[in-house]
């Protein structure tokens, strides 16, 4: 595991900020997709900022129930 020393790290964190920063793929996903978008694009447009992460969130989540169903047919 290449990043054993980094799921170490953040395990002993408090939940509430252990959650953005790996603890859990969605709230991950959320933060990279939000900060990706303030620091890269211009014009900064607000409704576009709270799409950008919702987007990224669902189909995280999208992908988690298809690897898990597709996991699923393969047994």
């Amino acid at each position: 595991m290449i990043f054993n020393w980094y799921r170490e790290l953040i395990n002993k964190l408090p939940w509430y900020i252990a959650k953005p920063l790996g603890k859990c793929y969605a709230c991950l996903t959320g933060q990279v997709l939000l900060w990706y978008y303030v620091f890269t694009v211009r014009p900064f447009n607000v409704v576009d900022m709270l799409f950008y992460p919702s987007l990224g969130i669902f189909l995280s989540y999208v992908y988690d129930k298809l690897m898990e169903w597709l996991l699923q047919s393969v047994r």
